[in-house]
């Protein structure tokens, strides 16, 4: 008797053990040829494929529970029912009877009662996040384009808002849960296999024995600095000192860690241009972005607090708050171009305080707790306190920022319209040279 009570309890252990069993999964990283893609390139050809895609996090979600397998026991009849869950973004099961039954978890087809085991039931780590494709890839005058990525198990809290990773998954279709209709509109997504950080990519540095004796030849010139300046906004007439700030500026500093304290100190170099209108500041900006590997524009009207930092929203799908990056957190280790930034608001322009010195952005709002990386140089151009400078007035009186935010800016220019008729007559003999190379 007790020979068969311990077979019986062997038996009923070895079939718990099979319902918690689960299957080894492996990761696939590398360069996959054609389907190594962007944000924008994804289309219905590939879906249900394997790919590769690479972007910028811009949003992410908590990492929740997600059940895999339910176990049910129906206790009437001495059985348990295994529904499966495979797919992370349909809300139906794999125990389908039928395309139109409505799905009652709660009886079996024989209407017997059945009762969750959260013990035997499979459950994996799911995170939602919102890849964007980077700005150096996106065409000029486009908006860039998004797409979720299904982060499990050993995949989800490997990276943060900012982070620019490269994704290998499979893209799948999911229709919206708000429509019903069999033919609606679906969406892609991609279920992740596997997810790794990377840097920014850089311009390719293979040069030719031409190219390398050109630059060993600059390199060698007693005034590099001019030289490399003058290459600059050559449409600009003038400004020189400037134009080799901001060619310092690309090249940026060096960060280092205080031996001390053991804190990092930037080495990214912020430029302020403030001066009269039409004197080439906008221009500059424009020429820099082009110029800079990384960079991302805005404007002090268009620009806010949150969307220069980083925003808490709801996730539409779960009703869960995420974080979502902005500007200032997309550029890591760029450039950011503000115009306008005398327009932007006084409690928005101290959110910059931060960025600017310590190079992060720490978020404490709607119970999310984060610090993301925003370790950017910036680039701003501003308009005096009444639109021009007045000679008769203090410089420093008629510049509408306080103090605190000044002394973040290393080199700060202060940017005059020229009253004489030969600086006059330069200028538009330059403009009128360029008009005609133009034609």
């Amino acid at each position: 008797m007790a020979t068969n009570l311990g077979e019986a309890q062997r038996a009923r252990s070895s079939k718990l053990l099979s319902l918690k069993a689960e299957p080894l999964r492996v990761g696939i990283c590398g360069w996959l040829g054609s389907r190594s893609v962007t944000p924008r390139g994804l289309n219905a050809s590939f879906v249900n494929k394997l790919l590769s895609v690479e972007g910028i996090v811009t949003k992410a979600t908590h990492v929740n529970a997600r059940m895999l397998k339910a176990v049910y026991f129906a206790s009437n009849r001495d059985r348990y029912v295994v529904v499966e869950h495979p797919d992370p973004i349909s809300v139906k099961p794999r125990a389908l009877q039928s395309a139109t039954a409505v799905y009652d978890l709660t009886r079996d087809q024989e209407g017997a009662l059945l009762d969750l085991e959260y013990g035997l039931s499979h459950f994996r780590n799911l995170q939602v996040i919102t890849l964007q494709e980077v700005p150096e890839t996106c065409p000029a005058g486009h908006l860039p384009r998004s797409i979720d990525v299904v982060c499990e198990s050993d995949l989800v809290d490997c990276c943060t808002p900012g982070n620019r990773v490269c994704v290998t998954g499979v893209l799948r279709c999911a229709t919206n849960k708000k429509q019903r209709t069999v033919g609606s509109h679906a969406r892609h997504y991609i279920v992740a296999n596997h997810l790794a950080q990377i840097g920014i990519r850089h311009v390719d540095t293979s040069f030719t024995d031409a190219q390398f004796a050109q630059l060993k030849e600059i390199a060698e010139h007693p005034r590099t600095l001019t030289l490399l300046a003058h290459s600059i906004c050559p449409s600009i007439c003038g400004h020189i000192n400037i134009r080799k700030a901001l060619a310092l500026q690309l090249a940026g500093g060096r960060s280092c860690t205080s031996s001390g304290d053991n804190i990092r100190l930037r080495g990214d170099i912020h430029v302020l241009l403030i001066g009269d209108p039409s004197c080439g500041k906008s221009q500059m900006l424009r020429f820099m972005m082009k110029l800079a590997n990384l960079s991302i524009s805005t404007t002090g009207r268009g620009s806010s607090a949150v969307g220069l930092t980083a925003a808490v929203i709801v996730d539409p799908e779960t009703g869960g708050r995420r974080l979502e990056a902005g500007a200032m957190v997309l550029a890591d280790g760029g450039l950011v171009c503000i115009d306008e930034f005398d327009k932007m608001n006084d409690d928005d322009r101290v959110a910059v305080h931060e960025i600017m010195e310590q190079q992060s952005v720490s978020i404490n709002k709607a119970g999310l707790s984060a610090t993301l990386n925003a370790r950017t140089s910036v680039l701003a151009a501003a308009n005096p306190l009444h639109g021009t400078f007045n000679q008769n007035v203090d410089v420093l009186k008629q510049v509408n920022f306080p103090d605190s935010l000044l002394s973040r800016f290393d080199l700060i220019f202060y940017v005059l319209e020229s009253l004489d008729s030969a600086t006059d007559k330069r200028i538009a003999r330059q403009v009128l040279a360029q008009m005609r190379q133009a034609i």
